[in-house]
């Protein structure tokens, strides 16, 4: 790849403007980047392959796949607290208590909402209108770049 990204310089080089200069340089630093992951150079030998460790490790963190076993180990862990029975029983009501009322307040939420766009409709707001205000959004203000 590096080799390529150098041909395309060479054969290109009187139509790279600036910011195929910049293009250019992008391509080199990924090629580097992809040597790094590689490891390196290709080995020669088997002796060479064997022993030659990759100098960059890319992982993916957000994975279900491979952190299940960590997911299910922390899982474990914390559910292998020594606290006494009658404290575990106590706490596993309250938790039931607090989800039958979390329940009860998204119900209650869902049936507000419907009578929203049901109140909405019939005032003659269009459905792109309300589905526009009911998508959740995000604005990410940059300071620096001001």
């Amino acid at each position: 790849t590096l080799g390529g990204a150098g041909g395309y310089a060479w054969l290109q080089w009187p139509l790279l403007s600036p910011s195929s200069v910049c293009a250019a340089g992008g391509m080199v630093g990924v090629a580097l980047l992809a040597v790094a992951a590689r490891g390196g150079r290709p080995p020669t030998s088997k002796n060479q392959a064997s022993s030659q460790k990759p100098a960059l490790e890319l992982k993916v963190l957000n994975d279900t796949v491979k952190l299940k076993g960590e997911m299910d180990a922390l899982r474990k862990l914390a559910d292998s607290r020594p606290w006494p029975k009658a404290a575990q029983a106590a706490l596993m009501s309250a938790d039931k208590a607090a989800e039958k009322a979390e329940q009860k307040a998204r119900d209650e939420r869902a049936k507000q909402l419907l009578e929203e766009i049901r109140r909405d409709v019939a005032d003659g707001v269009s459905p792109c209108e309300i589905r526009a205000r009911l998508r959740p959004r995000l604005f990410v203000f940059d300071y620096k770049a001001l």
